[in-house]
């Protein structure tokens, strides 16, 4: 009856979590760490977590920071990104943390992983810099300039006509470069104001 409350209490949980014993082989996994992997719980208990559920380039680190663990040669992780199988064979990125479980004797008698699934956040992530980068390879071609300023005023992206039009390089750019120095000190309330404006959802406009 315990066992069964706490399978009830860990399948509540919105993160991974699995145990793993001395044998490799997994003696607990909650509803979400089975949800993630795309398996039914019975089917991943007394499996060896890692011939099955890691990624064959991974698996000798991965042991060997296991047994270490077992061996009480290191301390719980910081939480890591590890690449995980799904029932597919597709990796799922895991963002997730190894900690020692111990017998009321103080003895190491198994590993247990906590995790959240990131996989999406990760892809979201790379096809945002892939978009960026295209963006930025197109506008290079232009034969206008193109920039882009935060709100308060310091570039964060020029394209290549943009920089040689200005005199300014990329170093300057790291530095932290304000738009309004390129802008007469005459006209500079008048473009901060428009700039403001557009900030706080006024459309576009065009000035000379």
């Amino acid at each position: 009856e315990e066992r069964d409350k706490a399978q009830r209490y860990l399948d509540i949980a919105g993160v991974m979590l699995i145990t793993i014993n001395a044998g490799e082989e997994v003696t607990l996994i909650n509803k979400k760490g089975a949800e993630v992997l795309g398996y039914e719980q019975k089917e991943i208990i007394g499996k060896n977590w890692f011939d099955n559920f890691l990624p064959s380039r991974t698996r000798k680190e991965a042991r060997s920071h296991f047994h270490r663990l077992m061996a009480g040669q290191t301390e719980s992780d910081e939480y890591v990104e590890a690449p995980m199988l799904d029932k597919a064979g597709q990796e799922r990125i895991i963002l997730c943390r190894f900690s020692a479980l111990r017998d009321k004797e103080g003895h190491i008698i198994g590993v247990l992983n906590s995790g959240e699934d990131i996989t999406e956040h990760r892809q979201m992530e790379e096809a945002l810099r892939e978009s960026e980068a295209r963006y930025r390879e197109l506008t290079d071609f232009l034969p206008q300039s193109v920039f882009e300023a935060n709100e308060g005023g310091y570039f964060t992206f020029l394209n290549r006509h943009a920089l040689q039009s200005s005199g300014y390089g990329q170093v300057d750019m790291d530095k932290g470069l304000n738009s309004l120095q390129r802008i007469v000190p005459e006209d500079r309330d008048r473009i901060k104001e428009n700039s403001e404006r557009i900030w706080k959802g006024g459309g576009s406009g065009g000035l000379e």
